[in-house]
């Protein structure tokens, strides 16, 4: 493996990553018919919470509501988000409780609905002092999930060229604003995956398993190449 580093720079007025304004980037250093394939690649996965409250059928609402307020139930665009199943609970309540419903000391049967909502890790709390608040039970039955979902919008994507090109015609079809440090210029790839934040550890291995041979990362405006 070589040492290599290439940068390239590009104005933007967007922060956010979009892909098909960087395709629409290459597509001055790429030529139409020498692409064989574009795909998205390297998505971020973000970390949520996920509350699950069992509620009688009444009260279900109001604490949809209440929860939602704290910050539960967002999803893109909608909020009060959630999912609903009804059941039946049983309890047994004992003499120093104070049932919403039923007799102390007997078995007692709820129908319940199985209240399930999520939210980001800073607004647990709350959303969970909400539920609490709202909830009529004493003692209310709830868990707290972590889980992880795919973000919208990718890291990079990948290109996939029909013939081999070599580092010296990319970099000669770069006129201006170009500062590199290559110690094969007769290095060629095919395959290479576009990425906009610096390269990790992580992303290599993933390129590498993907059959890529050049990393081009995104930072700052600068585009960083590294063999691989």
């Amino acid at each position: 493996m070589y040492p290599s580093k290439i940068h390239f720079f590009f104005g933007t007025r967007h922060r956010r990553y979009n892909l098909m304004t960087e395709i629409k980037k290459l597509k001055n250093i790429f030529k139409k018919e020498e692409i064989q394939s574009i795909q998205s690649s390297l998505y971020n996965y973000i970390n949520k919470k996920k509350v699950a409250v069992y509620v009688p059928l009444q009260h279900v609402d109001k604490l949809t509501f209440e929860m939602g307020n704290a910050g539960a139930g967002i999803i893109g665009n909608y909020d009060l988000c959630s999912f609903r199943m009804k059941g039946l609970g049983t309890f047994r309540p004992n003499q120093r409780s104070n049932p919403y419903s039923g007799k102390k000391n007997q078995l007692s049967f709820e129908e319940e609905v199985r209240l399930e909502m999520e939210c980001n890790k800073e607004e647990l709390e709350g959303v969970l002092d909400a539920m609490l608040e709202s909830h009529p039970y004493d003692e209310v039955a709830y868990e707290v999930y972590d889980f992880t979902k795919r973000g919208k919008v990718p890291s990079g994507y990948i290109i996939n060229l029909k013939r081999r090109m070599k580092i010296n015609n990319l970099v000669s079809r770069i006129k201006k604003n170009i500062d590199f440090n290559l110690t094969d210029m007769n290095f060629s790839f095919k395959k290479i995956v576009i990425i906009n934040k610096q390269t990790t550890d992580e992303i290599i291995e993933k390129s590498l398993k993907s059959g890529c041979e050049l990393i081009i990362s995104k930072f700052n405006n600068t585009f960083n190449f590294k063999k691989l």
